[in-house]
């Protein structure tokens, strides 16, 4: 609709700048969060894992070596079979009749929905073969520090080691709840000031918008087979204490381009393709903690 000031019409204008979309917070960040150390030129990878280890019991002394036991291993697959695929299709005569740069901010949003929807199947990979917290106890900000302390004790008993707790929204809020409470000086105003936790009992704690997603998360795994979380099994997922070598995220191809080579369509393809490779390479590291 024309707008008028009293009884004259006045000039209006289209801003070239987009409001922003909104996106999920990344989490995957290399070797901090999960690992890339398995990058091969393939389009899947076997990692050699040594069997039939234990402690060495002690003897008296005989000199005799007669304690041999085969040499024996086995192999993880991590197959790289999941395509992450956007494109947008600008027409020349859009382009043209827009002052914003409208091929840049669609390649812009197209390496967003890749980068969640890489991030919602690593989080499908993670919650899927890792293994199942002991305990169901509902968490709130009073009892949320000895949970995690318990998670990290049934860990280290399977001779495991964590570092990373991924947390739903609401979770990280009990959190800044519980820092309100407990009070430990420079650490707490810090968090007090910018509402980022980084660190606590040792762990780099993330928040993981995606865990609230309403429409679940999926993945490929190593066998081809298609699996998913669905909205209301993440719901039930409080957090997840994992070792971040653990998780091993693979990517074997990476591309993002603006293409006008189509001879039937008179316009621009912005377009953004990755192919990732996820895998739990050892879930004694990996605990998902949920509630009854």
């Amino acid at each position: 609709m024309a707008i008028k000031y009293g009884t004259h019409y006045v000039d209006e204008r289209y801003s070239p700048l987009f409001e922003p979309n909104l996106y999920t917070n990344a989490w995957l960040v290399p070797n901090v969060t999960y690992t890339e150390r398995y990058t091969e030129k393939a389009g899947g990878i076997y990692v050699h894992k040594i069997k039939n280890v234990s402690a060495v019991k002690p003897k008296l002394p005989t000199g005799k070596k007669t304690d041999h036991k085969d040499a024996a291993d086995e192999l993880i697959q991590i197959a790289l079979n999941n395509e992450f695929f956007a494109s947008h299709m600008i027409p020349d005569v859009v382009a043209a009749a827009c002052a914003a740069d409208v091929a840049n901010a669609h390649l812009s949003a197209a390496t967003q929905e890749v980068r969640e929807g890489r991030e919602f199947a690593a989080l499908a990979c993670l919650v899927t073969e890792g293994k199942a917290l002991t305990s169901t106890t509902a968490l709130t900000a009073e009892n949320i520090k000895a949970e995690i302390i318990a998670a990290r004790t049934e860990i280290s008993n399977s001779k495991g080691k964590a570092n990373v707790i991924l947390c739903s929204p609401a979770v990280y809020g009990m959190m800044l709840n519980t820092f309100g409470k407990e009070f430990t000086p420079v650490l707490n105003d810090k968090v007090q000031l910018d509402g980022q936790i980084a660190k606590w009992l040792g762990f780099l704690v993330v928040e993981c918008q995606a865990l609230a997603s309403p429409e679940g998360v999926e993945y490929i795994d190593y066998t081809g087979a298609e699996k998913t979380v669905a909205a209301a099994a993440l719901e039930d997922i409080e957090f997840v204490m994992y070792y971040n070598e653990a998780l091993s995220v693979i990517d074997n191809l990476s591309r993002l381009r603006l293409i006008d080579t189509d001879p039937d369509f008179a316009g621009t393809y912005a377009q953004v393709m990755t192919n990732t490779g996820f895998r739990v390479t050892n879930s004694d590291l990996v605990r998902v903690k949920k509630h009854a």
